[in-house]
């Protein structure tokens, strides 16, 4: 017994000093702001994850891994708003730089919950989650979100959009109706629902994005459907993680491959609409 408590306090130890390793080496390029830019969105993921592990018994690094990435994605999507919004030109593009970090923080996180996830799904194991612990945590996920749309100093209507709505609740009833026809749980089926979504949303800024061009005022309200999509998406997959563990049905999810799928999208969009300069334009 003492011997594997010490094994578990020398994991803590090793896992804590890789990540200040890491914190320090990008406060060191980056200055300290890097380190305050996403001190929330850490503490939310850590702090959300730890609870969902506690009352699922779902191991917790493959929590930590799954959770890390998309509430990470939904930072940046929230920054990239407000970088339309209230910035243009080069303000708006340096943003982004401040923006984008968060990524790496959540492919930090998601890291650490890699290597201390069971390789084999089938060791997974959990208990139910009730409506009371989904609840929390998005009560939790709210409260961050408001207070990143505060910070900021984004009005709230600018994050709600009839036409996402719409699509996002259209692919919910397509996931839940194919569900119910080939009688499969709603939750496994939610999840796939909510990556399309994600998917969708960024069809429609790479569909809509080149024909905008010749009609500047039109790029603003396209890029806001498709952001707002992916948003929505996002939050839907979170929540579809939540009610998998109600159902017994995450290790069904492959929500490794999931997570790949949203981030890989994202990056997609943003080097197509907001990618930088290449290092020949710069210099």
């Amino acid at each position: 017994m003492e011997l594997q408590m010490r094994k578990k306090m020398s994991a803590i130890l090793l896992l804590v000093i890789g990540f200040l390793l890491l914190a320090l080496v990008f406060a060191q390029t980056y200055g300290l702001s890097v380190l305050v830019t996403t001190i929330s969105t850490i503490g939310l993921i850590l702090i959300t994850s730890s609870f969902v592990s506690y009352r699922s018994g779902l191991n917790s690094g493959y929590t930590l891994m799954v959770t890390a990435i998309p509430l990470c994605c939904c930072k940046v999507i929230i920054g990239i708003v407000s970088a339309i919004l209230l910035m243009s030109g080069k303000e708006g593009l340096y943003h982004l730089s401040n923006v984008l970090i968060i990524l790496t923080a959540g492919a930090v996180l998601s890291s650490i919950g890699y290597f201390c996830s069971p390789k084999n799904l089938d060791e997974l194991k959990t208990k139910s989650l009730n409506w009371y612990d989904i609840m929390i945590v998005l009560l939790a996920l709210s409260i961050w979100f408001f207070l990143e749309i505060s910070s900021a100093e984004v009005e709230i209507l600018a994050f709600i959009d009839q036409s996402s709505i719409l699509i996002t609740v259209a692919f919910v009833a397509f996931s839940t109706g194919g569900a119910l026809l080939i009688d499969r749980k709603v939750s496994a089926s939610l999840t796939d629902g909510s990556v399309a979504t994600v998917l969708f949303g960024i069809v429609i800024c790479t569909a809509f994005y080149f024909t905008t061009l010749q009609d500047p005022k039109s790029v603003g309200p396209n890029l806001a459907i498709g952001l707002l999509t992916c948003l929505y998406g996002i939050i839907l997959y979170y929540f579809s993680f939540l009610y998998s563990l109600k159902e017994g049905t995450v290790q069904q999810l492959n929500l490794t491959t999931k997570n790949w799928h949203v981030i890989e999208g994202l990056g997609f969009l943003i080097f197509l609409v907001f990618g930088p300069p290449t290092i020949w334009e710069t210099f």
